[in-house]
């Protein structure tokens, strides 16, 4: 195998040492096996069997109720501070405003009072001057933060007059993607209520336990836990306009068609839990990869 090299004395091969260097570069993948991957009732945070546990009401992430409370209490807390500096930060430019207008009035005020009094127009333009210079200065470092991107054109600015209003920061899933985002508070939380066997958390209906390759369905507001295939077999309605009743509890499960019943009511139905899993049950995320620098020689 044919090489390039820096050295003129470098062999035209590649040495079995060499060779063997080359499996530590370049683009590697490798397939996870079922114990790199959480089980379906694992916390999203400790990644310790939940206890006490609640879901995510948006995509089915299951939380220890003491982890999540402590997640959020730390996010409202960092989100209170922002709002904090933001406010001061309006606060100094709101008073940086009123001293700018109360110098432009005092200079309007004295151009005023010179022309009454006739002083002659050097003073005049002097003052022409000293305002003129202000309002660059003002421009300046009014502009100057806004446009120290301005080649990217994400982070070009808008022609159009940007809102003064503080952006409203609210607490987000921990487990949720950064790029799809989704709020997450304390009152949105659904308790979980696992049927368990011995130590093993099982399905209600076909009493297997449930692990990280199977899917399974929440049940709202009550709260159980059944397998995806026991769902489609004996929960899922077969016929339009039959109730969604609850397995564990015959709790009916079917959302209010009328919008005022929606909003009197809680949210009811049937929420899929989030899983990793390996294989197909992965979604495509049970390969990793990894890029090296290419070998050199």
């Amino acid at each position: 195998m044919a090489r390039h090299s820096k050295r003129n004395t470098a062999l035209a091969f590649f040495t079995s040492y060499e060779r063997s260097l080359l499996s530590q570069y370049g683009r590697q993948k490798q397939r996870l096996s079922n114990d790199s991957f959480r089980e379906l009732d694992t916390c999203q945070l400790c990644l310790m069997k939940s206890r006490d546990p609640v879901a995510c009401p948006t995509d089915g992430h299951i939380f220890c109720r003491e982890c999540v409370v402590e997640n959020l209490i730390s996010q409202l807390t960092e989100i209170k501070r922002m709002n904090k500096e933001i406010e001061v930060k309006q606060q100094e430019e709101a008073e940086k405003e009123a001293e700018d207008e109360e110098k432009s009035r005092q200079s309007e005020i004295r151009r005023f009072e010179m022309l009454q009094s006739g002083i002659g127009g050097s003073a005049k333009r002097k003052l022409d001057e000293q305002d003129s210079n202000s309002r660059k200065r003002r421009s300046t470092e009014t502009y100057e933060p806004k446009l120290s991107a301005f080649w990217i054109p994400s982070l070009t600015p808008s022609i159009e007059k940007q809102s003064s209003e503080a952006p409203k920061l609210n607490p987000v899933c921990p487990s949720s993607e950064p790029e799809h985002t989704h709020n997450l508070s304390l009152k949105s939380l659904l308790s979980v209520s696992f049927e368990e066997q011995g130590k093993a958390r099982v399905c209600p209906s076909c009493i297997k336990p449930f692990g990280s390759a199977m899917d399974a369905y929440l049940t709202v507001p009550c709260g159980h836990v059944i397998c995806k295939n026991c769902y489609d077999k004996v929960m899922k309605p077969q016929h339009s306009g039959e109730k969604l009743c609850c397995f564990v509890c015959s709790e009916d499960l079917t959302a209010p068609s009328n919008h005022k019943a929606k909003s009197k009511t809680k949210h009811r139905g049937v929420l899929f839990l989030a899983k990793e899993g390996t294989g197909y049950s992965g979604g495509g995320k049970a390969v990793v990869e990894k890029i090296g620098v290419a070998f050199q020689g």
